[in-house]
């Protein structure tokens, strides 16, 4: 029964026929990651997956997991990926370190490839609590993997102008309606705006930035004093040098906020000319990150 009245909702799906899936497992605390493979791959052919279709790359540690993840998300041959690993708690803060970089870099790769990934690096305080989650966390890996690379393909099948048949509840009574859907901004056209908003006068820097509007504010949860989106950012000038993206936000630059294309000008010109140089403080998908861009090329 659907959850809401009049909104479409997908179902979940877990058959794997015809899906080619990648397996990523680091060798260090390899017991571990064996047994994460195991569950793994024998619940990908209990769904349907071809074992001809599965391939398995081994890299030495959790921290190369995410670079081998990337090479195949970009070979174009895969619905879905899957992470295995485990990092134990030593005495030191390296297991803090590779913890976060690791689960943080392979959320990049799907983000950045669009292809998913089940995140399967176990981070425990030792090996036996490792290895009492081995069977389900590679279970669950398995069925995570099926399921989002369903998803995303029923999702890209629902094109603009077609139509669906949704199933809802109303008056105490189910029933079918056949709506049309709707075609949805992108992010390249969300990102730019109207041809007006964009701006090029940051020559110096070279990117073109344009405000934040009010729901990008609300979305980002960005304070309405910051906030310049980068639209464009051009190649051999020194922002793509110190590798600000389109999509990137600046929140302030030389620590003052800036949430005009005036006022990041201003600072430019004024303070970052004089220096050789400026200081922005950057959001990249919730990250807070610092940037010192030189001037003068």
């Amino acid at each position: 029964m659907a959850r809401y009245e009049n909104i479409y909702e997908y179902d979940s799906a877990l058959a794997g026929d015809g899906m080619t899936v990648g397996i990523v497992m680091a060798r260090f605390n390899q017991d571990i990651g064996e047994g994460l493979l195991s569950a793994c791959t024998t619940e990908l052919r209990r769904l349907g997956v071809a074992a001809s279709n599965i391939e398995i790359a081994t890299v030495p540690g959790a921290l190369e997991i995410p670079l081998a993840l990337q090479t195949m998300a970009q070979s174009d041959r895969f619905d879905a990926l899957v992470a295995l690993g485990a990092v134990i708690r030593g005495e030191t803060y390296h297991f803090e370190v590779v913890s976060n970089d690791s689960c943080r870099s392979v959320m990049e790769v799907q983000l950045d490839t669009g292809v998913p990934i089940a995140n399967g690096i176990l981070t425990c305080e030792n090996d036996d609590q490792a290895l009492a989650r081995t069977q389900q966390k590679g279970t669950d890996c398995a069925q995570a993997a099926v399921e989002m690379a369903n998803l995303l393909r029923a999702i890209a099948e629902k094109t603009p102008g077609s139509q669906a048949v949704i199933k809802v509840w109303r008056d105490g009574k189910t029933m079918d309606l056949t709506v049309t859907l709707g075609e949805r901004q992108s992010t390249s056209q969300a990102a730019a705006g109207s041809k007006g908003e964009a701006k090029q006068s940051e020559g110096l820097l070279g990117i073109s930035v344009r405000p934040l509007n009010d729901a990008e504010r609300r979305d980002m949860k960005i304070d309405k004093n910051e906030g310049l989106l980068i639209v464009d950012v051009a190649a051999n000038k020194p922002a793509a040098d110190v590798d600000l993206r389109p999509g990137d936000v600046i929140l302030k630059a030389n620590l003052k906020p800036v949430n005009t294309t005036a006022a990041l000008s201003k600072i430019v010109n004024e303070e970052g000319v004089k220096r050789g140089a400026i200081m922005l403080q950057i959001s990249r998908r919730g990250d807070v990150a610092f940037r010192t861009v030189p001037l003068g090329k």
